[in-house]
C-alpha cells in the first residue's frame, strides 16, 4: 500500500486553489489525477494515472490549515493506493450476483422438482388405487371367486399393495 503525503503552503488565497496546488504537487511525484477533489473533506476516491499510464484508485483526503488570525496557510493533502481493495470489493460484488443468481436457478429447479413429484404422485396413485379397489371388490364379490381366481387376486392385491408402499416411500 502506498501512502503519498504532500503539503502545500498557501500562497493563492483560497481553499480551492490550494487542493488544487496540492494535486498538482501530486502530479510531480507521478500521478495524475483524472477526477479531483475539490475542496477539504473526508477521504473520496480518486482515479489517477501513473507515469505509465496505469490506473490507481486512491483514497484523497485534503485538509486546509489556517494561522491564528484565520489566514489560509496552505493544505494538508494525503492520497492512499486502495486499488487492491476496490479490486476485492468488485469481485465480492461479482461473487454476489453469481451467488444469487444460483440460488435463484436452484430454487426455481427446487420448485420444478415438487412439481414434478406432486404430478407423478398423483398420476401413480390414481390408477394403483383404482386397481386396488378392483381387485378388493372381486375378491369379496358373491358368489366367492374360484381358489384359482382367489390367488390371481392376492398377487394383484400383494403386488399393488407393495407398489404403493415403494410409490410412498420415494414420493
Amino acid at each position: 500500500m502506498t501512502t503519498i503525503v504532500v503539503f502545500v503552503e498557501h500562497k493563492l488565497g483560497t481553499p480551492r486553489r490550494a487542493s488544487l496546488e496540492a494535486v498538482g504537487a501530486a502530479h510531480a511525484i507521478g500521478l495524475a489525477p483524472i477526477a479531483v477533489v475539490t475542496g477539504a473533506g473526508a477521504d473520496q476516491a480518486a482515479t489517477a494515472l501513473g507515469k505509465h499510464g496505469e490506473q490507481t484508485v486512491v483514497s484523497y483526503n485534503a485538509s486546509t490549515f489556517y494561522d491564528r488570525d484565520r489566514k489560509l496557510k496552505g493544505v494538508f493533502a494525503a492520497a492512499r493506493d486502495i486499488t487492491a481493495s476496490k479490486l476485492l470489493d468488485q469481485a465480492l460484488l461479482d461473487r454476489n450476483i453469481d451467488l444469487q443468481i444460483a440460488k435463484a436457478a436452484a430454487e426455481k429447479a427446487n420448485l420444478s422438482k415438487s412439481d414434478f413429484l406432486s404430478s407423478m404422485s398423483h398420476e401413480l396413485r390414481s390408477p394403483l388405487n383404482a386397481i386396488l379397489g378392483f381387485a378388493q371388490l372381486m375378491e369379496s364379490e358373491s358368489p366367492p371367486p374360484t381358489t384359482a381366481q382367489q390367488e390371481s387376486i392376492g398377487r394383484i392385491l400383494q403386488s399393488g399393495w407393495h407398489l404403493l408402499n415403494l410409490i410412498n416411500e420415494i414420493l
